[in-house]
């Protein structure tokens, strides 16, 4: 009786210590994430200076474009890939061949500051397998610390460290000693931020309670969705064989099921083709994610699907995709799963062409909760000045290539604008450009003016007030609102000094110079 009592208490013991875990308060601000594929791109370098040169910061221009349009479409968290393993040439004390390489992360780490985004930074595309786990694990940990050591001082609610992207070719028992490692090395670095961390078979959720609870309270645990994989995968190249056949659709549907491939005939392809009509339905898929749910609620962590989506190029319709996307979404939101679809702009995009509201499909819009801006982007730097009839305008974008155009608005009474000429926006730039517009018919004294700036996603953003005179007329002052309760606005020109407000008998009750605004 007595050693029931005890065990009783050390299990609700460790289900407190979870509970009040900084990670899963975190876990709960990871969702409607998306992943940027973009650093992981070591191919994109040459291969006879190990694919260093692939971190090209002549496109972070272009990335800051990427990131406002993924912000002002309501996505709160960040995924971000990164090819550790291509920044070091393998030779002992592991430094990183350039600290300059890491100008790209700090670049992303700022801009998701200022959208208020997560950031979730990713060991990808590593070499740890069993066969060479003795000689890659100190490599791989030397790497992490460095990367923790030049982020150490990061928001720990806002940036996060994902240990390894999907193990494979690695022992369940050989990852879990990795993980520990990783972790054991990192936490005097950084003790408060919170690691992710996925299973074995690349992130499987079968995998999950083979792996087990790792001894570090402050862990959220992963995995990745793909199923029914030769659905999602289709016609993908680095898939093989099995992967050849294309146009199958969402869910199983026997009149629009293609002929399976011969490339496929002897592979695991064959069966999945064989199995797709248990397999490819949403039934299926629901009884796939409960089981992930089931690892996190019997042991009591935080979960988040790190990745999820379909190759666009051989699925049969946007129809398919959609409810594909829908059913997994669905089940997630259902299971209270944050997750991060994979990925922006690239094979598994969620849009019809280059990312944009105007390129999303209704379907889409509805499964993400797309339908309208949340964080429009501002333009700064406006103001204007008068040249002799002439009302002169500039203003400054604050990021290239969101704004498809610009509407000048004019007003004499601050109340009601109207549309006086438009400016087209440029397109993508590295730089950032000015714009000006003169106002050859504006009337004598003063007029209002605000530029209306419309964003490539639809949305529309309004800079603030300027006013200019005309100093051709007479010289002229508007006192509003009027009546009013709590302000006073004087709008003059340079010539106004002070301002005196007398009650209607004439007693004087306010005497102020250089304003332009009086609280009454």
């Amino acid at each position: 009786m007595k050693i029931v009592t005890i065990l009783t208490v050390l299990f609700f013991a460790t289900i407190y210590v979870h509970a009040t875990s900084p990670a899963r308060a975190r876990s709960l601000t990871l969702h409607d994430g998306m992943n940027y594929s973009w650093l992981e791109q070591y191919w994109m370098g040459n291969p006879a200076i190990n694919y260093s040169d692939y971190l090209d910061r002549s496109q972070l221009y272009r990335v800051k474009q990427q990131l406002q349009i993924m912000a002002s479409l309501g996505f709160e968290t960040l995924r971000l890939p990164v090819t550790f393993d291509k920044w070091e040439d393998r030779i002992p004390p592991y430094t990183f061949d350039s600290t300059s390489y890491f100008v790209n992360i700090d670049s992303v780490i700022n801009w998701c500051g200022e959208l208020n985004m997560n950031l979730i930074i990713v060991y990808h595309h590593g070499v740890l397998f069993d066969s060479n786990f003795s000689s890659e694990l100190p490599r791989v940990i030397e790497l992490w610390k460095q990367v923790a050591t030049r982020y150490a001082n990061t928001n720990p609610d806002k940036v996060f460290f994902e240990l390894y992207n999907e193990p494979f070719d690695l022992s369940t028992s050989n990852w879990r000693t990795a993980a520990i490692a990783m972790i054991d090395s990192m936490r005097p670095i950084i003790p408060n931020h919170t690691f992710i961390v996925g299973s074995t078979e690349w992130n499987s959720l079968y995998k999950l309670n083979e792996m087990g609870v790792l001894p570090d309270n402050n862990i959220i645990y992963n995995f990745h969705f793909y199923e029914p994989y030769i659905f999602t995968h289709q016609g993908a190249s680095w898939g093989g064989p099995e992967l050849s056949t294309t146009g199958i659709p969402f869910p199983y549907d026997n009149s629009s099921m293609p002929a399976m491939n011969p490339l496929a005939i002897g592979t695991q392809g064959e069966g999945a083709y064989n199995y797709y009509y248990q397999e490819g339905t949403c039934q299926s898929i629901a009884n796939a994610l409960s089981l992930a749910a089931t690892f996190a609620l019997t042991n009591n962590v935080p979960l988040w699907c790190g990745e999820f989506g379909t190759y666009s190029a051989f699925t049969p319709t946007d129809d398919s995709r959609c409810r594909y996307t829908e059913c997994v979404k669905t089940n997630l939101d259902n299971l209270q799963i944050p997750y991060a679809y994979w990925e922006w702009d690239e094979g598994f995009s969620i849009f019809n062409g280059t990312p944009s509201f105007a390129n999303l499909s209704p379907c889409m819009q509805n499964i993400f909760d797309l339908t309208q801006a949340a964080k429009p982007v501002s333009v700064t730097d406006f103001k204007g000045y008068n040249e002799k009839e002439d009302n002169v305008l500039k203003w400054t974008p604050s990021v290239e290539s969101n704004y498809a155009n610009f509407s000048i608005e004019r007003s004499e009474d601050t109340q009601t604008y109207k549309e006086i000429g438009t400016v087209a926006g440029l397109g993508a730039s590295e730089f950032q450009h000015s714009f000006t517009f003169a106002d050859l018919k504006c009337p004598d004294g003063f007029s209002y003016y605000r530029i209306k700036q419309t964003n490539f996603n639809g949305s529309v953003d309004y800079t603030k007030m300027i006013s200019l005179r005309n100093k051709s007329g007479p010289l002229a002052a508007r006192i509003y609102p009027n009546p009013t309760t709590d302000v006073i606005n004087v709008r003059c020109d340079d010539q106004f000094t002070g301002l005196i407000i007398s009650s209607i008998v004439g007693k004087e009750m306010i005497n102020l110079t250089n304003t332009n605004r009086v609280d009454v």
